[in-house]
């Protein structure tokens, strides 16, 4: 429900403003610990082909918009994105299964 919640609503301010807050606090804490440093360095990379210093990537997370989470969301939160997984004995069907995915997206 969430993650089509997302998709289809802009976030509020708030809830916004609350999450860089937790993402900045976080990257503080990366500074704390070389391998920790390493792996976010690593991480953009991978993802972008750069890596950022500290002040650019407390700017970009700053100028995020409601907007801009929202259009990622879209881009992500798609039914080809997912895998489901059933573990043990399960009645199920796979119709069932693909309703359930279909009202979480």
């Amino acid at each position: 429900m969430e993650l089509k919640k997302i998709k289809d609503n802009l976030i509020e301010k708030d809830e916004l403003e609350i999450a860089k807050t937790k993402l900045l606090s976080s990257e503080n804490f990366v500074l704390e610990s070389n391998f920790d440093l390493l792996i976010k360095c690593f991480m953009q990379y991978v993802v972008s082909g750069k890596t950022l210093s500290f002040k650019e990537s407390t700017d970009a997370i700053k100028k995020v918009t409601s907007k801009q989470v929202q259009n990622c969301a879209k881009k992500i939160f798609k039914k080809e994105n997912f895998a489901i997984a059933v573990l043990g004995s399960s009645t199920i069907t796979k119709k069932t299964l693909e309703r359930k995915v279909n009202g979480i997206l």
